[in-house]
């Protein structure tokens, strides 16, 4: 959501190697700790922070409902992948973007079966965030790799598209 050049060394990791992980953590609190600092009580550039929060905690709630165990880095993991599809929709992320989150995203992260009939409640739980107006499901997007957006409204359908498209990508990889 902030820093392009930081997005390729991630890729470029071993995220199983401490001497590459430390370096990893010790940018993302940094990059973390600049935005807070300049806006501590979450009325602008803080809100880029939630980027793959609005569907990942939807669906912490969802599964914790389920009795199902799904971390919450694996629930963001997965809400990431929906809202890259969201502002590949409504923000004019290019497709090769979205693809290489999508790709890389999958590389660290097993898949999760989420089935069609869970759509509606997760849609459900995603109007209860504290994010959204006047009944509008708000979201912070990326428009590129490091340039993120906020308070973008998506329609009911378009979250359900974004949704497809995670189902899409599960199955090219079973």
């Amino acid at each position: 959501v902030a820093d392009s050049k930081y997005w390729k060394k991630i890729k470029g990791a071993d995220l199983s190697q401490l001497k590459d992980l430390v370096p990893l953590i010790t940018r993302s609190v940094e990059i973390k700790n600049k935005i807070v600092t300049e806006d501590p009580k979450e009325k602008g550039l803080r809100k880029i922070l939630n980027f793959g929060h609005t569907i990942g905690h939807a669906l912490e709630s969802y599964f914790l409902e389920r009795a199902q165990t799904l971390l919450h880095g694996e629930a963001v993991a997965i809400g990431m992948i929906c809202e890259a599809y969201l502002s590949y929709k409504k923000a004019k992320l290019n497709h090769s973007d979205l693809d290489d989150i999508t790709e890389y995203i999958f590389s660290v992260y097993k898949a999760v079966k989420l089935e069609a009939f869970d759509d509606h409640r997760l849609i459900e739980l995603m109007r209860h965030d504290k994010k959204n107006k006047k009944g509008e499901i708000h979201f912070a997007l990326i428009s590129r790799i490091g340039k993120a957006e906020t308070d973008k409204v998506c329609t009911i359908e378009v979250i359900r598209e974004s949704f497809r498209y995670y189902r899409e990508q599960v199955n090219l990889r079973k």
